[in-house]
């Protein structure tokens, strides 16, 4: 399991933390994240039953991974909604050739909310992870709308002068699967 610790692209008063694990076993990956601070200035999704893909989740509060083949362009990016709704896309180089994709796809959701502390577990399929049996190199971000309409963007790394959750230079974590010792 990798911890991990978003920064905010910019820091605005009562500024929440983000922090979080993520796993690779077999085919699929765990993700967690924990949102801790004052967060009633955030708006927060309404739970939509059923849940299933959307495409624009970014334009609200959404919780993000990207993952790829250290030694490849192509990459992948998964978008999850505490309404529950989901998106994945692949993309054969920065920003190139997006589509929905089936390579990421939702099996478990558990996000719970209480008034100092949201958590997010999620768990994903991963067909990518079939392919490549060394190392994943994956990129966190979350993006938090307030009530104002101001975007809170959240990422391990902020590598340019504006968030670009894409840049793979900013995909630090490297996963192993967990059977892996090398």
């Amino acid at each position: 399991m990798t911890q991990f610790k978003l920064q905010p692209f910019s820091i605005y008063p009562n500024s929440p933390t983000l922090s979080g694990s993520i796993h690779w076993v077999a085919n699929q990956l765990q993700v967690s994240w924990q949102l801790t601070g004052q967060l009633e200035q955030f708006d927060w999704p309404v739970r939509n039953e059923p849940a299933g893909r959307e495409t624009g989740l970014w334009k609200s509060t959404c919780f993000e991974f990207f993952v790829s083949d250290p030694k490849s362009t192509p990459y992948y990016e998964f978008n999850f909604s505490p309404s529950g709704n989901w998106q994945s896309f692949s993309f054969s180089d920065y920003r190139t050739n997006m589509h929905s994709c089936s390579n990421l796809v939702l099996r478990e959701q558990q996000v719970a909310r209480y008034p100092q502390e949201i958590t997010i577990n999620i768990s994903v399929e991963c067909s990518i992870a079939e392919n490549v049996t060394k190392k994943l190199k994956a990129g966190i971000c979350a993006i938090l709308l307030d009530r104002q309409g101001v975007y809170h963007y959240y990422a391990l790394r902020h590598g340019n002068c504006k968030p670009d959750f894409h840049s793979k230079s900013d995909h630090s974590l490297i996963l192993v699967p967990d059977h892996d010792t090398a």
